[in-house]
Formats: C-alpha cells, sequence, structure tokens
C-alpha cells in the first residue's frame, strides 16, 4: 500500500485525533500495509495498539486481536467506539448469546477490530466464523505467552500459531509484547513461521524510581506501608501481594489504619473486578491490592506507584507488573519490600507447575479406554480444570492425543500411534524457571543500577546508560524495622482479623433475603488454616486423640461471631454432620450455643456415608460427593428461623452450600455459616496425618542447617579455595555480626565476601537466624545486650507472662514452661535470641515460640 508517512499522518490526526507518529511505530505500520510479519518489542506506554489499531481502519477486512486481557478489551473498544470505530470483543465475561451476535456481525464485515480471548479458538462455533470472515489482519497481544521459555506461557497461545500458519504470507500478522528476552523472542519468531521482521525498542523508563526496602516479616511489610511509604505518595497505585488470602489481610489492614484500599484477585466474579478496575481508574482508593491478575490492560496513564510485598519469579515478570505505572511521564515510585525468606513462594509456584508424572499417567489411561470431554476427563481422574488443561496441552503438544469435534462439543481422543510422553522438557523448563528466581534474587541484592539491571536482564541493546534514580544509583540502602507503637498496631489488627467466607456474589448482595430462593449468606471464619496455629490444633483433635476442640478456639470463634454478625439475631444453631471427626463438631457447636445462648438442634442428619471432601480435586466431584447427602429430621422447627452453621474447616464451601440449599427449601428466613478455619485461597486442605506438620511453612524457606552449595559439579577443594570458610560451623558471634551487617543494609554478596562463605550459605543461615516466619529477624532486642535487674524480680515477671499464656492457652501454667525453667531464665538474664539456647529446659519449638517475648520482658526489666 503506497501510503506516505505525511498522508497517514493527516488520516491519524482525523480518526485518532494524535498528531504524529513515533519513528517505530510508522516502521510497523508501514510493514503491516506491506502485508509483512512482525514482532514488535516495545514498553509498556509506547503505543503498541496504535500499531495495528491505524492500519486495521486502512484495511477492507476485519483484524482479530487475540489478548488475554479482558480489562485492555474493555478499555481499547470503550476508546475505539468514542472515536467512531467499530470494534467489539468475544469473551467469558459476556453471555453466549452476546458472543454469538458478535460472531455474525464479523461474517458480515460490520466490525473493523474483533478483540478475543485466545482460549475461544477451541470453540467449535469461532472455528466456523474464522473461515467465513474477511479476514485482514492478526495480531498476537501479549505474544511472549506464545513461547514456552515466556514467563506467562499459555498452551492457549500455540492455537493461534497454528491459525498463523495456515495463512497466506501476504496477510500480515502483529505479535507484541513488552517483556522478552532474546531467547523468547527468537521462539516465537520461528514459531510464526516464514519471514518475521523484528523490532525491538529501548525499555529504559526514564520516570521509575526503583527501590529495594529490606525488612524481616511480614508485620514489617504492612507497618511499612502503612507507616512509610503510602502516607508520602500522591495519587493511586497498585500492592502487589504473591496470594489471594494476602490481598485481603493487607487491604483490611490498610482500611484499619485510615488509608482507602480495595483487593482484587481472579476469584472475583466479573462484575466485582469490573467495578473496582473502574473505581482503580477514577482514583476511588489510595490503592488496589492484589494479585497479578490486576494491571496489565488497565488503560490508567497516571498510575502513581507500584508496591511489591513478594518477590515475583523473575525479572521479565517484575518489569511486566510495574510497566503500567507512569504512563503519563510523571516521577513513578517503584518499591520492592525484600525478605530473603519470601524466595519459597514463587519457588513453590515454580516446582508445581505442571503436574506429577502420575497425573499425566492417569489421563492417558483413562483416554485409551475412551474419548473423554473435559467436564468428564475431571470427574474420571478426580483433578482440578487447571492441570486437566497444563496436562492436555502438554498431550497434544507432543501429539499424544488430539481434539475431536462432536457437534457444538469438544473431546480428546488417544492417538493410536501415540509417542511416549517426553518429561525432560518439564524439567529443562522447571530449571530455567529457577534460574530465573535466583535473578530476581539477585535483582533485589544487587548494588548496581536497578533499571540498567532489568533492561540488561531483558537484553535492551539500546541500553546506554544508568537510571541515576533508583536507590543504588542514589547511594541508598533502605531498611525498615518495626517495633514499639507499630508493632503494636499490626499486633492489634491481628487480634481482631477475621476471614470472611464468602458465599453470595456482590451482585446479589443488595437484592433483599425475601425475594431470593437461596437463603444462604455470607459468614465468617476465626482464622485461616495453616496461618497461625489453628490448623494443627484441629489437626491434633481430629488425628492424635487431641480430645475436643479447646477453649482457644472457642473463643476466636465467639469473638469471629461477634465481630461479623455485630448483634444479628439467630434463633437455632445447627452443625455440619461429620465425615470423620466423631462428635468434635458437635461438641464444639454445643459450647457456641452455650456461649452464644442460642437453642442447638441435632436435626441435620446425614443420609449415607460420604468421602472426605478433602480427597477430591475438583469442584464437580466435591459436589457429587455431598448431593442428596443431607435432610432433616424436623423440617418445621427452622421454618422462617435465622439459623446458624457450624463447622470446623471450610474448604472448597461445598458442604455449606449443599445444606444450605437445603435448609433454603425447608423455609428458613436466613442461614450463615460460622467456622474455625478457612483454607488458605479456598484450596484443597490435606489435613491427613501424613501432612499435618505443613501449617504455614509452605509460604517461608526451610532454611538449612549447613551451607547450601549452588554449583553441583563443584568439588569440595575447589568451594573451599574460592570460599574459605565453607562448611565451617558458625559461630554465635559470626551469627549476630552476620545479622547486625545484613539489617545494617549490607548486600548478600557483600556479606558472602565478608564471611568468606558462598551467598547460599549466608542466604540459608539468615533464613534460619530470623525463624521460620520471619517474625524475630527486626526485632531490637536481638542485636543488642541490655542489663537485666535481679533474679527474683525477672523470676515474677516470667510466672505473670506465663500465667497470662496458660489462661490465653487453656492449659495449665507448667505445660507453658516449668518453675524450674523460669529460674534457669532468670539466673543466666539471656538478652538475645542465641543466648536462649543455652538454658536448659528450653529447645527450639519453644524459643521460636516464645524467644521473643521472653527476652523482651528482660531487656524491659533492664531499661
Amino acid at each position: 500500500m503506497g501510503l506516505t508517512r505525511n498522508r497517514a499522518e493527516d488520516l491519524l490526526q482525523k480518526n485518532f485525533r494524535l498528531d504524529h507518529f513515533y519513528d517505530e511505530q510508522w516502521e510497523t505500520i508501514e510493514s503491516l500495509l506491506n502485508g509483512h510479519r512482525i514482532l514488535l518489542i516495545q514498553r509498556t506506554g509506547f503505543g503498541k495498539s496504535l500499531c495495528y489499531q491505524f492500519p486495521a481502519i486502512l484495511f477492507d477486512g476485519i483484524t482479530v486481536v487475540f489478548s488475554p486481557l479482558i480489562a485492555l478489551m474493555r478499555d481499547q473498544i470503550q476508546q475505539l467506539k468514542s472515536l467512531g470505530i467499530s470494534a467489539e470483543c468475544v469473551n467469558s465475561e459476556q453471555s453466549e448469546k452476546e458472543n454469538g451476535a458478535i460472531l455474525e456481525q464479523t461474517k458480515q464485515n460490520k466490525i473493523k477490530i474483533l478483540y478475543i480471548a485466545p482460549e475461544r479458538q477451541e470453540d467449535p462455533r469461532w472455528q466456523q466464523v474464522v473461515r467465513e470472515m474477511k479476514l485482514s489482519m492478526v495480531v498476537i497481544d501479549e505474544a511472549h505467552c506464545i513461547s514456552v521459555w515466556g514467563h506467562d506461557f499459555r498452551p492457549a497461545f500455540r492455537r493461534i500459531i497454528d491459525l498463523v500458519r495456515l495463512l497466506p504470507q501476504y496477510l500480515p500478522v502483529l505479535a507484541t509484547t513488552a517483556t522478552a528476552t532474546e531467547r523468547v523472542a527468537q521462539d516465537v519468531i520461528q514459531q510464526m513461521g516464514g519471514e518475521v521482521k523484528y523490532i525491538r525498542g529501548n525499555l529504559m523508563r526514564d520516570n521509575f524510581h526503583l527501590k529495594v526496602v529490606r525488612l524481616a516479616s511480614e508485620d514489617a511489610k504492612l507497618a511499612c506501608l502503612a507507616q512509610m511509604l503510602l502516607p508520602k505518595f500522591e495519587g493511586t497505585g497498585i500492592i502487589y501481594t504473591g496470594t489471594r488470602v494476602n490481598t485481603e489481610i493487607y487491604c483490611k489492614f490498610l482500611n484499619s489504619q485510615g488509608i482507602s484500599a480495595a483487593n482484587y484477585n481472579a476469584g472475583f466474579d466479573p462484575d466485582a473486578r469490573k467495578e473496582i478496575e473502574e473505581g482503580l481508574k477514577n482514583n476511588h482508593w489510595k490503592c488496589v491490592v492484589s494479585t497479578n491478575a490486576l494491571g496489565m490492560g488497565i488503560d490508567k496513564p497516571d498510575l502513581r506507584f507500584i508496591i511489591h510485598t513478594q518477590l515475583p519469579e523473575s525479572p521479565i515478570h517484575y518489569y511486566q507488573e510495574i510497566g503500567r505505572a507512569g504512563r503519563d511521564g510523571k516521577e513513578t515510585p517503584i518499591i520492592l519490600l525484600y525478605n530473603p525468606v519470601d524466595r519459597d513462594l514463587p519457588e513453590h509456584f515454580i516446582e508445581n507447575s505442571h503436574p506429577p508424572f502420575k497425573h499425566y499417567q492417569r489421563v492417558i489411561e483413562r483416554l485409551k479406554n475412551e474419548s473423554l470431554s473435559k467436564r468428564r476427563l475431571m470427574r474420571k481422574t478426580n483433578l482440578n480444570r487447571t492441570k486437566v488443561e497444563v496436562i492436555m496441552a502438554d498431550l497434544i503438544d507432543q501429539e499424544i492425543v488430539k481434539e475431536v469435534g462432536y457437534g457444538r462439543s469438544k473431546r480428546y481422543e488417544y492417538q493410536s500411534n501415540a509417542p511416549q510422553l517426553d518429561t525432560t522438557a518439564f524439567e529443562r523448563l522447571r530449571e530455567f524457571k529457577l534460574k530465573e528466581l535466583e535473578k530476581i534474587i539477585e535483582y533485589a541484592e544487587t548494588d548496581k543500577c536497578r533499571m540498567f539491571y532489568l533492561c540488561d536482564y531483558l537484553e535492551d541493546k539500546k541500553l546506554s546508560n544508568y537510571c541515576h534514580k533508583c536507590d543504588n544509583c542514589q547511594s541508598q540502602k533502605l531498611t525498615y524495622k518495626v517495633h514499639g507503637y507499630w508493632q503494636q498496631r499490626v499486633d492489634d489488627f491481628k487480634s481482631s482479623y477475621f476471614p470472611e467466607v464468602e458465599l453470595v456474589p456482590e451482585s446479589q448482595q443488595e437484592k433483599p433475603l425475601s425475594k431470593r430462593s437461596n437463603k444462604l449468606v455470607n459468614g465468617v471464619a476465626f482464622s485461616h488454616y495453616g496461618f497461625s496455629n489453628v490448623g494443627s490444633t484441629i489437626h491434633r483433635c481430629k488425628y492424635e486423640n487431641g480430645g475436643d476442640f479447646p477453649d482457644l478456639l472457642l473463643n476466636g470463634v465467639l469473638r469471629a461471631y461477634h465481630s461479623y454478625f455485630k448483634g444479628e439475631k439467630f434463633d437455632l444453631i445447627i452443625y455440619a454432620p461429620p465425615t470423620e471427626s466423631g462428635d468434635l463438631v458437635k461438641n464444639f457447636a454445643k459450647k457456641v450455643s452455650g456461649a452464644l445462648k442460642i437453642p442447638i438442634s441435632h436435626g441435620l442428619i446425614k443420609l449415607r456415608d460420604t468421602q472426605p471432601q478433602k480427597v477430591f480435586q475438583n469442584s464437580l466431584l466435591k459436589r457429587d460427593n455431598l448431593r442428596g447427602a443431607f435432610n432433616y429430621n424436623n423440617p418445621v422447627e427452622v421454618a422462617s428461623k435465622n439459623v446458624l452453621m457450624i463447622d470446623d474447616i471450610c474448604d472448597s464451601k461445598a458442604t455449606i452450600r449443599e445444606i444450605g440449599s437445603l435448609m433454603s427449601k425447608l423455609g428458613v428466613n436466613k442461614i450463615a455459616p460460622l467456622v474455625i478455619a478457612k483454607t488458605i485461597g479456598g484450596g484443597i486442605v490435606d489435613d491427613s496425618p501424613d501432612s499435618a506438620k505443613r501449617g504455614s511453612s509452605q509460604l517461608y524457606s526451610k532454611g538449612a542447617a549447613g551451607d547450601v552449595t549452588d554449583e553441583k559439579d563443584e568439588s569440595f577443594a575447589k568451594i573451599r579455595q574460592r570460599y574459605p570458610k565453607a562448611y565451617e560451623k558458625w559461630t554465635r558471634g559470626d551469627e549476630e555480626s552476620l545479622v547486625s551487617k545484613f539489617y545494617q543494609g549490607e548486600s548478600i554478596s557483600e556479606l558472602a565476601t565478608y564471611f568468606q562463605r558462598k551467598e547460599g550459605a549466608i542466604r540459608s543461615r539468615l533464613i534460619r537466624l530470623v525463624g521460620e516466619n520471619g517474625t524475630v529477624g527486626m526485632q531490637q532486642e536481638f542485636l543488642k545486650d541490655a542489663p537485666a535487674k535481679d533474679e527474683e524480680q525477672i523470676y515474677q515477671a516470667l510466672k505473670k507472662w506465663r500465667l497470662k499464656k496458660a489462661e490465653e492457652s487453656n492449659l495449665p501454667p507448667y505445660y507453658i514452661l516449668s518453675n524450674a525453667t523460669l529460674d534457669n531464665i532468670a539466673k543466666a538474664k539471656p538478652t538475645s535470641l542465641l543466648a536462649l539456647l543455652d538454658i536448659k529446659g528450653l529447645g527450639k519449638k519453644t524459643i521460636k515460640k516464645f524467644g521473643e517475648e521472653i527476652i523482651g520482658i528482660i531487656n524491659k526489666l533492664g531499661k
């Protein structure tokens, strides 16, 4: 197409109200107009979307844009329509009727640009429509998802490649992303096929102020946000956390401190997500606390800051997630709150990114017998949707299984000449991702320019200098210690935080109960399972003959009840009939009934035996397990009543929903759940004996007893040549010096040089010293020696503290610590946690649990 740049910029002003193109925008557009295939890598905010929107209005037919970002689809369609350009999208948030009508318009060539999710290619209706439309151009947004080496590989993007390879070479194809290493870029180019033009821009973000704050606990992160960061930042931003649970906890803490916040994650229904996205764009809150589900696709040029409370999986993830901030060019702070123990969560995600081999075998054996749809495969294999989708993508990729259309549905069919499953690629990918994790740790610990580090890692060939704005360029070493006033504020919040058991979508909550057929309402839990000692206490009672649930749990549940229901009146208490816990829940419900003075009914029964819900890995089988399993002996007693239902653990909510459905049919006015523990993220909790001790340790690194070798092929002698003190026992003096220097801001590499040990050894020793839950390290008491007063005064203070702990735990005082141990502590007057190890009667578990408080008592008396 012989269009000059001057003429094109006239059309740009007329149709898009913009004056000119960037040089690389015009280079891309001109190549597309001439029918080329292009891979475009440019930073967020460059204007990549204009590179396909402009040529799309010049082509006769339709441009199809494959994008995984529904928020981006909505924003861009709204913008295009405001400019008079016909654009629509097909996605899961719309009804099938709406999607069908849009697809019909594409066949009639009434739409210029169609946005569609990559997963829609599996829809037989789409497969038919794409053959009938007048296709002028294909665009692959977030093209790094094509590559298995990309940081966000999605199997559905491979189907796009299948389509691209069928297209004639003269039809233009644009693949675009802001984040791709050279390895990923070359993989995408190879998969696109034919001649591909490669355009790569400068990834430097001149307005970013990259900073890393080192701290040593989740408490410190909460306090740092509320005390040091958010009050000083202008505008609205995003705080990223590693888990859905943490989005809720951080959000509620910030709100409790007078900082307006909303939380967001992929588990929210579409209406709730839209509402929060719009609120963010309109600055309704100071911040939105989110998993990485939010950010990409949000059109908000003035997003003023981004803070990560958890290590991402790689520098590419990090660059991608911070990329949406500061697109208006104004100065923008980008903060990473860094604790060395944080590596365990992304490491867990990486280690579990592929299902175990036995799950692949289970699927293959099933498909050898019969072809199955995805839902039937989930039922037959007891695997959840995500695992089935990952497995099927791999099996299709290796040509072991193929998709077969059955009318408007689809099944998976085993191929008779199928090769053996090759898992070596999975292992290579796992090792690659673990190396990328080490690189983001290196970013957190580097003393070089942070922007230079990120751009260099992304292989930006146009990188020329340092940013002069990051903490390292400014010669800053940022640390934060929580104690005193702010520690108390965090503690007060934690003692009053109770997770909501969400059962009713927000869109339904405003509808009066009298007009709802299902009378189930949201409820509350005392705690998250595994988030404290609550999960282990439940487990001990259920599987280790620990007796009835202790008053510690009862008191917590009662506090949760009063905090959440705030004076609501209930007429009756019922409880979930047990599968394997005997009378535990029944006896607990009796105690709740007595404390709240609400009558209890034993009328809810099971009609048949059911399996423990934890054995089922997907919601389909959980529902099947419970469907029709309950009945009520005396329906009259629940009619028109407000009912409170007691259970021990809420996981998938299937039990609560099934009972809620039954009670609604029996005519209750309202039924609300009150449970001891809600599982983290609503995932499966295996509280069986073989997994009892896990608790919350999955969230934190376990540490190691000795030095850790990073390179397996190094001999012992070579390691000792480079690190003279490798494998030597740590002295108490070295350990205290290590912690002190770390808090003073020295990096892992600096510490490794000073102590003549490997960086892995330094990191693991720090993890061990700050404790499994990371709460010890920032305490001032660990680093100082304060004089204590006489033994008797210490002894009496410790006895008073012990009595309080005993009452809280409903245990005799000697279960906490014996008199002899208290006497030993008083005589020794320890003023650091390491000193407690020398005292007879104190083990590591006791020190981990109570050591900080004991040292605090002694040091307080010494002031």
